[in-house]
């Protein structure tokens, strides 16, 4: 069986909410540095997503953790308050895929299970309101989510059978449904609503 590798974290750039969790708020990085001591950070695709000027990644034991900005709940955290460091979100060992847009968050875990937290003011978490969450919200009762990606207030996932979903804002037509109407549930693309 092979074992993801395990590394320590590096970023650069704007540190403005920590999100480099550096503690000489707002100095921009122009080259590499170590984010935080720990050195168990997954290695494996999808284990890091970036938010605006926030930031969820994986552990090689499956937890979850976050840290930056945190205005509209996106770290999972069950609140509003910015981290200057990594912050596990729970208690969960199963997180497998990470998922981000502008100030919103997703997440599969090993089950195939969808979550997702923050602003949703566009219906862009997929829980079928517009009510924004701070800690994660599981998608439906789905168990066959394979990837998922997320833009400015919307979000595109594929299932383990090669199908493709989308919700949230639709204003440019961007969730490809052929039409302009937004959608606050994953509606799958290229099928037809009326079956």
């Amino acid at each position: 069986m092979d074992v993801p590798q395990s590394k320590g974290l590096f970023g650069w750039g704007l540190n403005d909410h920590y999100q480099l969790m550096q503690s000489d708020f707002s100095v921009t990085y122009s080259s590499p540095i170590q984010m935080g001591s720990s050195l168990d950070w997954s290695t494996a695709a999808g284990a890091l997503a970036g938010i605006e000027r926030s930031f969820l990644a994986i552990k090689s034991d499956g937890t979850l953790w976050s840290w930056g900005w945190n205005q509209n709940g996106q770290l999972g955290l069950g609140d509003r308050t910015s981290r200057s460091s990594a912050v596990q979100v729970g208690a969960d060992t199963d997180w497998a895929q990470l998922g981000a847009g502008q100030y919103f968050s997703f997440a599969i875990k090993t089950g195939g299970t969808l979550w997702a937290w923050g602003l949703n003011d566009s219906g862009q978490l997929g829980l079928g309101d517009r009510s924004s969450r701070s800690s994660p919200v599981q998608v439906g009762a789905l168990t066959d989510w394979s990837k998922i990606s997320g833009c400015t207030n919307s979000a595109a996932a594929i299932k383990t059978g090669g199908t493709l979903w989308s919700w949230g804002n639709n204003v440019f037509g961007q969730l490809g449904l052929g039409n302009v109407t937004f959608r606050s549930s994953p509606v799958q693309v290229g099928r037809s609503e009326e079956h």
